[in-house]
């Protein structure tokens, strides 16, 4: 059996999740601090609006941060 560990800064890993947006037509993912759309909150491929998941926000990272620590 064989574990890994990668460490990430707390920050790094919050504007990773919380930036995360994407198409829902083409599947096309996006993140607003790394890889924005040309045209903010739209896809590049097909024009549809993007969306974020419920679960990529502030709040819950937090929860599973905490939940992942203990």
């Amino acid at each position: 059996m064989v574990a890994v560990s990668i460490q990430v800064d707390y920050n790094q890993l919050l504007r990773r999740i919380t930036g995360r947006r994407n198409c829902p037509v083409c599947q096309s993912i996006y993140n607003v601090y790394v890889k924005p759309p040309q045209r903010d909150g739209f896809c590049d491929v097909d024009g549809a609006a993007l969306v974020q998941r419920a679960d990529d926000t502030e709040k819950v990272f937090a929860e599973r941060m905490r939940a992942y620590a203990h």
